[in-house]
Parts: structure tokens; sequence; C-alpha cells
């Protein structure tokens, strides 16, 4: 599968953009958008292998979420007191991790190929919900 990258600057109009990366996606293809921090290699969760011609290591990726009331999907035990400083923090560049014993909802749910590339050796998960724009449109 191939990769396609994300020029929003070279874009006529930006929801052309959009809707090209949610069709890439779709399609089981890995897309290069805008991240906080410089390029992001982005790919669907049922989609494992649009990232593996990526170079990642083992526990490095991390689960792009839309929103941060999304987190509660993929950790249902999260306190209140922690979503508070979460919806603080994000949409921006900071990444959560949580622990295997947080872990619950979706994050059970994940292809084992997924779970592969997400998860680290004590199988905790990394989350972010980047800043960009581009993350708010997708």
């Amino acid at each position: 599968m191939g990769c396609e990258r994300i020029d929003l600057d070279a874009a006529d109009d930006r929801r052309d953009v959009v809707h090209r990366a949610v069709a890439a996606l779709a399609g089981g293809r890995a897309v290069v958008a805008p991240g906080d921090h410089g390029a992001l290699p982005l790919g669907l969760v049922h989609h494992p292998e649009a990232l593996f011609g990526i170079p990642a290591m083992r526990g490095e990726a991390a689960l792009i979420l839309p929103s941060p009331e999304s987190l509660r999907d993929w950790i249902p035990r999260l306190s209140a007191r922690a979503r508070r400083m979460i919806g603080r923090a994000w949409p921006g560049s900071t990444a959560f991790h949580f622990g295997a014993s947080m872990l619950g909802g979706l994050a059970e749910r994940l292809p084992r190929e997924t779970r592969a590339m997400l998860v680290d050796e004590e199988g905790g998960i990394t989350f972010r919900c980047p800043g960009h724009p581009f993350f708010r449109e997708l």
C-alpha cells in the first residue's frame, strides 16, 4: 500500500485535501499530514497494513484521537480530575500514555497487527489529540 502526502499549502480548496485524505485512509492507505511538531504518518486502526512501510519502533506510535472527549472510549475508567487535565492540554502537542491497567473499551478491540504497532512493552498506549487545524477538519 502506498502513502499519500498531504500538502495543505498547495491546495486551492482545503476541503478537497481533507476529502482526499479521508478517501486514502478509508482505502487502507497511509497519509502523511501536518502535526504539531512536523509531518505525522496516519493510518486507520482497522488498516494497520497502511503503516507497515513506515519506519516506527514498537510502542513509539501513538493513537490519534479527534477530541479529548473521545479518550473516554479507550480509557473508560478515567477519573474526572484526569479528564479535566487532558481537556486543558488537548488539542495540542501533549501526548498522554496510559498503562495496561487503565486500558479498556475500544483498546480491547484493536486488531492484533495494530496492537503490535501501538502497545509498548509494558502493555500501554500513547494517545495524542493534535492541535493542527487539519485534524479538526479530518
